[in-house]
C-alpha cells in the first residue's frame, strides 16, 4: 500500500501542517476557503454532546432533580455552534461562540413570543 502525501492530506486524522503527528480523536484538520489548513473541534462531537445533553436534561426533569434546565439550554447552544462556526470561516473562535449564544437567546425569545401569541388567540 502506497501512502503518499496526497492520500495523507485527504485524511483529516493525519497530518497537521506537514508534520507527521496524529490529531486527537476530537479534532479535525480541514482546508478552509482561503486554502489554509484549519485545525478545529469536530462538528460531530458538538452534535453528540447536544444529544447527550438533551437525554441528561430529560432524565433530570423526569426524576425531579435540579439541573435539567441547564442541560436542555446547553443542548441548543451545542447544536447551533457548528453552523455559526461555518460563518466564521470554519475556525473555532470566541466571537463565533458569543454569536451562538446571542442567536440562541434570540431564537428562544421568538419562540416564546410565538407561544404567547397562540395562547392569547385561544382565549
Amino acid at each position: 500500500m502506497n501512502l503518499n502525501n496526497e492520500s495523507q492530506q485527504s485524511n483529516p486524522d493525519n497530518l497537521v501542517d506537514g508534520q507527521s503527528q496524529r490529531l486527537p480523536f476530537w479534532k479535525e484538520s480541514v482546508i478552509g476557503l482561503s486554502g489554509r489548513e484549519i485545525t478545529r473541534i469536530r462538528s460531530s462531537l458538538f452534535y453528540c454532546l447536544g444529544l447527550l445533553s438533551i437525554a441528561v436534561g430529560v432524565l433530570l426533569f423526569a426524576n425531579n432533580i435540579n439541573g435539567g434546565f441547564f442541560f436542555l439550554t446547553n443542548s441548543t447552544i451545542l447544536f447551533l455552534y457548528p453552523p455559526v462556526r461555518f460563518l466564521f470561516g470554519g475556525k473555532d473562535s470566541l466571537a463565533g461562540f458569543i454569536l451562538t449564544i446571542i442567536l440562541d437567546a434570540f431564537l428562544k425569545h421568538k419562540f416564546d413570543a410565538y407561544l404567547e401569541k397562540k395562547r392569547k388567540k385561544r382565549r
